[in-house]
């Protein structure tokens, strides 16, 4: 499984951008647009997501029901059961592929 094919249900899914707003949702507590957006960015030297990048994202995710929107406040987001059990499968799978060419990687 390569990092821009991740699936879900056997569908291509998610953008590397995708999953790296899921993987920055995981939290027991609602988080702002905002502060998903600077925690990508404090994380990434040589890219700079926006807000225009990340609203979309959030919406996209949303509609695939990997992120739950709190009900009380506008834009706070955190991940849901089954956006945290897509990721924790999909790391899995990563972790799965780069064990099984782990020797060609050290040729």
């Amino acid at each position: 499984m390569w990092l821009n094919n991740i699936k879900l249900n056997d569908k291509k899914v998610l953008s590397p951008v995708e999953f790296l707003v899921l993987a920055n949702s995981i939290s027991d507590e609602y988080q702002g647009a905002n502060t998903i957006l600077q925690n990508i960015n404090n994380q990434i030297e040589h890219w700079a997501g926006t807000p225009g990048t990340i609203y979309p994202v959030l919406h996209r995710l949303r509609k695939l029901q990997l992120l739950d929107l709190d009900p009380d406040k506008k834009l706070s987001f955190r991940t849901s059961e089954k956006g945290l059990h897509f990721f924790i499968s999909t790391i899995h799978s990563f972790e799965e592929h780069f064990d099984s060419n782990r020797s060609f990687l050290y040729q």
